[in-house]
């Protein structure tokens, strides 16, 4: 799991199921004792396991910290720390406290919705292709890193298609089936070029072959060069 830390000073941890909260830090937030908190927690399980997957966890104490009990702690979805926070009497700072979750987790659902937007299926193997590339590429002599390969990959299918830096994740749904399509001709011309004993360049240039004939569907497509 990723701890990431939102404008609004909250740390979030990026789970598998979204988007979860330190117990600890509610309680500090709160400017209550953590203990009292996990009492509210324990007391209301059942309510919280209605909001979604609910379970205590424990730590070690860190190094050099005082008392060498392992601490028991919670990391609650969007709707367990609301909760959570309504368990704490109606203060300003609990208020102040509601306000920053409904900002920390509506900011970690628009960056995790852009993640997901932004990957395409096939997306892997046009990726192994350029992997392919870049491997047959030095052992005929060549310096470049592999990285230049997936870099090529990439703009040729963002020239093609038009796409300007920053415009993946806003595409339309028919432009993001036609990525996807251009990720799997990519993959089939490089092995095809490479299985018949062509090399790195030729295999670039039969992608970029029939990526463009592909795009040509979709409006102008423009050549360009390997630059490896």
């Amino acid at each position: 799991m990723t701890p990431t830390t939102h404008e609004t000073g909250l740390a979030l941890v990026l789970a598998k199921d979204g988007p979860r909260i330190d117990s600890r830090i509610v309680a500090d937030e709160l400017g209550i004792q953590h203990d009292n908190l996990i009492q509210n927690l324990e007391r209301y399980r059942d309510k919280l396991g209605l909001l979604g997957v609910f379970r205590f966890q424990t730590e070690k104490p860190l190094a050099g910290s005082k008392g060498g009990r392992p601490v028991r702690f919670a990391l609650l979805n969007e709707d367990q720390a609301y909760f959570a926070v309504t368990l704490s009497r109606n203060t300003e700072q609990a208020v102040e406290v509601k306000f920053r979750l409904v900002r920390a987790f509506g900011e970690a659902r628009k960056q995790q919705d852009a993640r997901q937007t932004q990957y395409l299926p096939f997306y892997h193997l046009a990726h192994d292709a350029a992997r392919s590339m870049a491997q047959t590429a030095q052992q005929r002599g060549s310096e470049a890193p592999e990285q230049v390969f997936h870099t090529n990959v990439e703009r040729l299918i963002n020239r093609v298609f038009g796409i300007e830096t920053g415009q993946r994740a806003s595409l339309s749904p028919a432009m993001r089936n036609a990525v996807s399509t251009a990720y799997q001709l990519v993959s089939a011309a490089v092995a095809d070029t490479l299985a018949d004993g062509g090399d790195h360049k030729a295999a670039y240039r039969e992608a970029e072959r029939r990526v463009t004939d592909f795009a040509r569907l979709f409006g102008p497509a423009q050549p360009g060069r390997l630059a490896a």
